[in-house]
């Protein structure tokens, strides 16, 4: 999913997972990271960042909880 700064989603995967996933050479990606029930995607925007050098894909369908831009205010 592309970021798309503010309005970039804020999940909490419950029963699913979303890999991370960075470019390479604009062609192929290669996984960096996973997301499951114990972490957040997102998270940079609680520090401040707008932008993320990764894609998220989900790659097990499941439960994830969104947090909209007032939880963070």
């Amino acid at each position: 999913m592309p970021a798309r700064g503010a309005h970039a989603p804020r999940l909490l995967p419950t029963d699913s997972f979303i890999s991370l996933i960075t470019p390479i050479d604009g062609r192929a990606g290669l996984e960096v990271g996973l997301v499951g029930d114990e972490g957040m995607l997102g998270i940079s925007l609680m520090l401040g960042v707008s932008a993320a050098p990764l894609r998220a894909l989900v790659q097990g369908a499941g439960l994830a909880g969104e947090w909209r831009r007032r939880h963070f205010a």
